[in-house]
């Protein structure tokens, strides 16, 4: 019953403009639960809500903590990580940053931990391993070759097992020699 009442509060909220002080108390007042299930609801109320005196990020914050406790809508997941980042990262004040990311950094390891490895070069496999042939033998001090800036996530791009270990072979031949 309490839910009803609830349901009814938020959906006439979500019309109207209020201060985010307001929706950070609404956010602590319900039920996880209730949060979770209408995070994007909430999410857009966040993107219109007059913040003066109470900041935005506090807002992602309490709805971070929130799912935390409860879990959103699966199809809703991604969309929801993405519009709390999209606020994170601009912060400025790097405890501001901490704060946020600590709450969301469990929520990104609770509902993405299955996600593919890019596989975009794997048709080209034979071509990067080439490229990477023809930089090793160019290069004879290989701490400069390490300290090259896109070595390392060229090395990366390898997300096959066995072509990775074929690559890393012969840059050791090509170091052992």
């Amino acid at each position: 019953m309490k839910d009803v009442y609830a349901e009814d509060a938020v959906s006439d909220w979500a019309s109207v403009s209020f201060s985010a002080l307001l929706l950070n108390s609404v956010m602590s007042a319900f039920r996880a639960e209730f949060i979770a299930t209408r995070s994007m609801d909430f999410i857009g109320m966040i993107k219109e809500c007059n913040e003066s005196g109470f900041p935005k990020h506090l807002l992602f914050h309490s709805l971070g903590l929130n799912l935390a406790l409860a879990d959103p809508p699966e199809n809703d997941r991604l969309q929801i990580l993405n519009e709390a980042w999209k606020v994170i990262t601009k912060l400025k004040n790097p405890q501001d940053y901490i704060n946020c990311a600590e709450v969301w950094v469990d929520y990104t390891c609770r509902h993405f931990t299955h996600m593919t490895p890019d596989r975009a070069f794997e048709d080209s496999y034979p071509q990067l391993q080439s490229i990477i042939k023809k930089v090793i033998a160019h290069f004879h001090d290989f701490s400069v070759l390490f300290s090259v800036e896109k070595f390392l996530p060229f090395l990366d791009m390898f997300q096959k097992e066995s072509v990775r270990v074929e690559v890393c072979k012969c840059i050791m031949e090509a170091f052992i020699k």
